[in-house]
């Protein structure tokens, strides 16, 4: 075998152990799961329903882009 496909092998052969050690210095799924809950996921609501906020009124420039197309 070449050097640098031994070279190769033995980087992934260290790379398999540091991977293997970490992860078996790693609480377990369940253990994890309780220490970081998320928040329940809500579905996203209509577009039209939706009040815009206060101050997000979108503010129109005195020089459009030329790249934008112009609405009527």
């Amino acid at each position: 075998m070449d050097p640098f496909t031994e070279k190769l092998l033995e980087r992934t052969r260290a790379r398999r152990e540091n991977l293997q050690r970490k992860m078996a210095e790693r609480p377990t799924a369940a253990a994890r799961s309780m220490t970081h809950a998320k928040r329940a996921r809500e579905p996203l609501s209509e577009a039209s329903n939706q009040q815009p906020l206060p101050g997000s009124e979108e503010k129109s420039c005195t020089k459009p882009s030329p790249s934008k197309k112009r609405c009527s």
